[in-house]
C-alpha cells in the first residue's frame, strides 16, 4: 500500500551574484568594481526527486535524489585576470528507512561526481572525481 506524500518532485533555483571590490586597500587601488574572488556570478541547482511513503512493515520510506548543480566562472585574482572554469556536477542518491517501532534503521547510498567531471573550486586544488558513500543508521 502506497500512502500520502509518495510523488515526484522538481527543485530548481538560480542565483546570480555581483560581489565587488567597493573600496580601495590603498590610494590608487587598480582592483576596485572587480568580482570578489572565488565568488561565482552564476549558481544554479536541480534537484528530481521521487518519494514513496509506504505503509507496509519492514520498508517504511524510499527515496531517489539527482542534483545537479552547475557553478560559473570564478576569478582566482583580484585583478579579475586568473578564472576558473564553470563546471557542472551531478550526485545521486537513495534513501531507504526500515524497520518497527521502537527501532528504525536508515540506510543512505550516495555516489557524488556521477560523470567524474574534472574541476576546482580553488586554484590549484583539484576535486575528487566520483566517489561512493553508504551510510547506516540506528534510530530508537
Amino acid at each position: 500500500m502506497v500512502a500520502p506524500g509518495t510523488g515526484l518532485t522538481l527543485d530548481v533555483n538560480y542565483t546570480f551574484v555581483k560581489s565587488l571590490k567597493v573600496s580601495e586597500e590603498y590610494p590608487g587601488d587598480p582592483n576596485v568594481n572587480t568580482q570578489l574572488i572565488s565568488i561565482p556570478e552564476e549558481t544554479a541547482n536541480f534537484a528530481l526527486t521521487w518519494v514513496a511513503e509506504l505503509g507496509f512493515i519492514g520498508i517504511r520510506r524510499i527515496e531517489t535524489v539527482l542534483l545537479h548543480q552547475f557553478v560559473g566562472v570564478r576569478y582566482a585574482s583580484q585583478d579579475n585576470k586568473r578564472e576558473l572554469p564553470p563546471y557542472n556536477i551531478t550526485s545521486a542518491s537513495f534513501i531507504t528507512r526500515l524497520g518497527v517501532a521502537p527501532f528504525r534503521f536508515n540506510i543512505k547510498a550516495e555516489v557524488q561526481n556521477l560523470f567524474n567531471e574534472d574541476y576546482q573550486v580553488v586554484l590549484g586544488y583539484p576535486m575528487p572525481g566520483r566517489t561512493f558513500r553508504l551510510t547506516l543508521g540506528l534510530e530508537y
